[in-house]
């Protein structure tokens, strides 16, 4: 993958992402967005954020669960966890609906 394809990739996923959550939670969640950087608040007031990382081509999240990093799978065409193989949204999304049950 070239560092164009990659940016190109992340920024997509991103913006992707941002959409979701925005039309999925609503005001209930703060989004912010920029600089290649993703940062949501939960209504718990803990964080998710999902970061690019070019040196190494991955999507990183940070969440009060611990710290992921996702691979691209070219054959799925999504972001995958590099030790679980979970996709990233699939897995932002159970984190999400934690923050609201506690």
């Amino acid at each position: 993958m070239t560092e164009q394809e990659y940016t190109s990739l992340v920024t997509d996923e991103m913006k992707r992402i941002y959409d979701y959550v925005g039309d999925t939670y609503g005001e209930d969640l703060d989004l912010e967005l920029g600089d290649g950087i993703l940062k949501i608040t939960l209504v718990d007031d803990s964080k998710l954020i999902v970061s690019r990382q070019a040196p190494v081509k991955q999507l990183w999240l940070a969440a009060r669960h611990g710290g992921f990093h996702f691979n691209y799978d070219e054959n799925e065409k999504v972001w995958k966890d590099s030790k679980s193989g979970e996709e990233i949204l699939t897995m932002m999304s159970r984190f999400i609906d934690t923050s609201f049950e506690e």
